[in-house]
């Protein structure tokens, strides 16, 4: 499935935008913010040649204080950022761009892999939503409440923008369970791992969990932010599994199919 749609997605596309090469650059970063020592200014200009380097002194140095283990985005983007590229579908890298990149990537990644790996690490923990004391990045808004609406928008397209008491209650409420534990990631993982065991004799509810676990954990290696859309399908088959499981204790596991079989055999003979 994932290689049909891959298929399907460059016969339809009408425009390259690239946007694996401009990942490209927060691995590079995060890589080296791990890599024991400090690089020397004329390897780091080799390595990361044709990449458009802002920082010509200090440049380990520079890479370190860039890294944001929530997003790679400042990298490109704002007044520190440390790479003067533009990755977006209206300006896609150059085939000058995307070689550079990827030789940048041979060069560092695949020259320190076990520092690479604790990047991932790091880039994964606040994907699942584990901070530190120190880090904020998890108290931004989660919910568009009516605050964070485009009023100006909303008004050009005739749509009132005044909310009710009752409305601004619940974005109250909304915003309130957002900044706890009932939308971070890991507690939705960690309850798909005991459940594993529990839905053993329910392949539906197997099924599910096994998905959710399996598209979070490619997370590892393919998140570069800590957007929680990357975890919607973890927490949607997490709720299915325990409503399926839930039922299964009311009825008797009337999803078993295997011991449907049986049943069926039985009463065949």
């Amino acid at each position: 499935m994932t290689g049909a749609s891959f298929a399907i997605s460059e016969a339809l596309a009408d425009r390259e935008a690239h946007f694996y090469e401009g990942t490209l650059v927060g691995d590079i970063v995060g890589t080296l913010n791990y890599v024991e020592g400090e690089r020397t200014d004329s390897s780091l200009k080799r390595a990361l040649a044709g990449t458009s380097l802002i920082p010509q002194h200090d440049v380990h140095k520079a890479l370190r204080a860039a890294y944001r283990p929530e997003s790679s985005l400042g990298l490109t983007v704002g007044a520190g950022r440390v790479f003067d590229l533009v990755l977006d579908e209206e300006h896609p890298p150059t085939p000058e761009q995307r070689e550079a990149l990827r030789r940048a990537w041979n060069t560092i990644v695949m020259h320190n892999v076990g520092a690479y790996m604790r990047y991932r690490v790091d880039q994964f923990r606040v994907v699942l939503g584990i901070t530190h004391d120190d880090e904020t990045i998890w108290d931004q808004p989660i919910i568009v409440t009516h605050e964070f609406q485009n009023k100006a928008a909303l008004t050009e397209a005739g749509i009132p923008t005044a909310i009710s008491p009752f409305q601004s209650g619940i974005d109250d409420a909304l915003t309130w369970f957002s900044h706890g534990p009932l939308f971070r990631p890991y507690v939705y993982l960690v309850i798909s791992f005991v459940l594993l065991w529990i839905a053993r004799k329910n392949q539906l509810a197997l099924a599910l969990l096994l998905s959710g676990i399996g598209l979070e954990l490619s997370m590892f290696f393919l998140a570069h932010s800590m957007d929680y859309r990357y975890s919607h399908w973890l927490v949607c088959t997490t709720l299915l599994a325990c409503v399926l499981l839930f039922l299964d204790r009311r009825r008797g596991h009337p999803l078993d199919l295997r011991a449907q079989n049986r049943e069926l055999a039985n009463n065949v003979g």
